[in-house]
């Protein structure tokens, strides 16, 4: 049984969201304060007031104590730079950092290996030392030998009492990272916390140009991300906490709850452990490490007498028929309730209310029931975008039938960015040949959609990907773009075969596909199958392609993952009449939007019935020089757990549309 969420790679930049919709519409989630100690009584019988439709759950009983972001940061020291990197800095600082580089062994002083000493690293321009931020995800889960911990972004600041000028280029060590101080600067020496997470990776400097007081283009070249450089180290711990105590009553929910959650291979405990009569502990398990707010939605909405779910379901169906407001609250029951739940949610599929048919629709896409796929097809061709797109969304969730690939294959086309980026991860999660995945260089993965319309989506969050719709669309003759930021020149005229790429006194020529395009600025220069590139990282390469993208004749779209979110924001969020809505981004220009308040508040109540958006990606499989284009491997069935990334393609010396200069 596949009653999981796919991966959905934008999910990661509107976590908080996710997070703070959880919190906002459910007041069953307590914060667990960090000198909270063990099981002991703070209050004894509160009251819980539920809907109806939640009566015999786990959230009628009980609150989930501990579920919320924590907010973490430390030093660490950024290498790689072009001279850029900072000599001075406050002495406690240096003797920070040389202690924490000498205790990880990087350039421990006096040693006689290749590295320097950490004082020598420290007074040299090509490092600096920077403020590394973050947000632990809620119920983060601690690294446990094979399975990763969870991960998360980070921000890289140089820290402002250095002379330190650009992070371009950089590299972050890995550092520690501990419970954010609450403002000002991470603190230093003895007053240090305990580090709850690491932080490592490439950086990533915003190659979009924001725009000055003067209306001149700029870019912060002091800030950076680390798309998933971040990784738990310990486990955020959570509880459920009874209402009215009592140790049957315990015993009983944590019963549910193992039932529910079975213990994933390599766990020690079961995932509910009765601590007291007031206290359970959660674990969350492994599979669910990196999609912790769907564990917690599943946990809360388990039916605690689990001998009773044909009946529980029945009841749901009667409840939400009734108060059809409750309809995102049943889908997550009929979701955690499994197969036995899938008699009841079938007699729903043709309901006449909307948002009653859609809860349905959601808990058997979710429970792979392929009855659902009938509805979806006509979803997908519905004139409503809501619709095009939850479509798109729930596809991805069932088993992979050629009905599926022929809807979204045409939604991949739609007018609607987001719709069409749904469909895409639809295609992804299907395993189709429609989507090919390669790694031209290290660092990043490209992802080619076959399309009749061409766009470039980059990611994020997470992990960092290029995704070049209509990988062979050729670029528009006579083209000239003279990226400074990045120094790449481009130059064709009209007629040409190819494209002369310039970086750095190096010169290539490639074919003017996008394709082409993407291979000759991301492949590594030294690489052993036969062909070079200039190698740029995942920063260069998004930077240049932006640029390119906005200097040919016939614009090619280019979108980043805010743009995603800000689209759905464009079309859902309700403003009053006749008043323009702009919001700021970092990368492009504003987007201005105006919204029709007449829309009946049934829509509105629609746009806040969406799966929750926390469905971030595992991380990425080891790096390989391979270019091969091939389409992802099909996934094999798992019980339950986020769907996992396809696998790197087997290397190979095929390159297509890839010409390089005579000499």
């Amino acid at each position: 049984m596949v009653n999981a969420p796919k991966t959905l790679p934008y999910a990661s930049l509107v976590l908080s969201l996710a997070y703070l919709s959880l919190v906002a519409c459910q007041p069953t989630v307590e914060r667990l304060e960090d000198s909270a100690p063990g099981p002991t009584r703070v209050q004894a019988d509160f009251r819980l007031d539920v809907p109806q439709v939640m009566r015999g759950t786990i959230a009628q009983e009980s609150i989930l104590v501990g579920f919320e972001p924590v907010a973490v940061e430390g030093y660490g020291l950024v290498v790689g730079l072009d001279g850029t990197g900072c000599t001075t800095m406050p002495p406690d600082l240096r003797a920070h950092m040389s202690a924490d580089m000498t205790r990880r062994g990087i350039g421990p002083s006096g040693s006689q290996g290749s590295a320097p000493p950490p004082e020598r690293m420290l007074n040299d321009p090509r490092t600096a030392v920077v403020i590394v931020r973050g947000t632990l995800p809620p119920g983060a889960n601690a690294r446990q030998k094979r399975t990763p911990g969870t991960q998360f972004d980070l921000e890289v600041i140089i820290d402002p009492r250095t002379d330190a000028t650009s992070l371009l280029g950089g590299r972050l060590y890995t550092c520690d990272l501990r419970p954010a101080s609450g403002g000002g600067l991470p603190p230093t020496g003895s007053r240090q916390a305990d580090a709850l997470g690491e932080g490592k990776g490439p950086l990533f400097v915003n190659p979009f140009a924001l725009r000055g007081s003067n209306g001149q283009e700029l870019i912060d070249l002091t800030r950076a991300r680390i798309i998933g450089g971040g990784e738990a180290t310990k486990r955020v711990p959570l509880r459920l906490r009874l209402a009215s105590p009592s140790h049957a009553r315990s015993r009983m929910i944590a019963s549910a709850v193992n039932a529910r959650f079975p213990q994933d291979p390599g766990m020690r405990d079961d995932v509910a452990r009765g601590e007291s009569d007031e206290m359970i502990s959660i674990v969350v398990p492994p599979r669910w490490s990196q999609d912790t707010t769907t564990f917690a939605q599943l946990l809360r909405h388990t039916t605690i007498q689990q001998a009773r779910q044909e009946a529980s379901a029945a009841l749901v169906a009667r409840e939400v028929q009734r108060n059809p407001r409750m309809a995102l609250d049943a889908a997550w029951r009929w979701r955690a309730m499994g197969p036995k739940a899938l008699a009841t949610t079938r007699g729903l599929y043709d309901a006449a209310e909307r948002r009653v048919r859609e809860a349905a629709l959601k808990a058997g896409a979710w429970l792979d029931d392929p009855l659902v796929l009938p509805h979806l097809e006509a979803f997908a061709e519905s004139d409503d975008p809501e619709l095009r797109r939850l479509s798109a969304v729930l596809m991805a969730e069932l088993p992979w039938d050629p009905r599926l690939e022929f809807a979204l294959t045409k939604l991949v086309d739609d007018d609607e960015l987001d719709i069409r980026l749904a469909a895409y991860e639809a295609l992804v999660d299907l395993g189709s040949s429609t989507v090919r995945r390669v790694r031209f260089h290290p660092e990043f993965e490209v992802d080619l959609v076959d399309s009749s319309q061409p766009l470039v989506y980059v990611t994020q969050t997470l992990i960092p990907r290029v995704v070049v719709f209509a990988p062979q669309h050729e670029l528009s003759r006579p083209l000239f773009a003279d990226l400074t930021t990045q120094n790449i020149m481009a130059v064709a005229e009209d007629g040409d075969d190819l494209v002369r790429l310039r970086h750095d006194g190096q010169v290539l020529g490639s074919a003017p596909t996008l394709l082409a395009l993407v291979q000759s600025l991301a492949t590594p220069e030294d690489s052993s199958l036969g062909r070079k590139g200039f190698g740029l990282d995942y920063a260069a390469t998004v930077g240049a392609l932006y640029g390119i993208c906005r200097t040919v004749d016939r614009g090619i779209p280019f979108r980043a993952q805010q743009d995603r979110m800000l689209a759905t924001l464009a079309r859902r969020f309700e403003v009053r009449p006749d008043q323009t809505q702009t919001i700021r981004q970092d990368f492009d220009e504003d987007i201005t939007f105006t919204v029709d308040s007449s829309t009946e508040g049934t829509d509105q109540e629609r746009a806040d019935f969406e799966p929750l958006p926390g469905e971030p990606a595992l991380p990425s499989p080891p790096p390989a020089e391979s270019t091969e284009i091939q389409p992802p491997n099909q996934l094999a069935p798992q019980p339950e757990g986020p769907r996992r990334d396809f696998d790197t393609p087997p290397p190979s010396t095929d390159r297509p549309d890839f010409d390089p200069l005579p000499a």
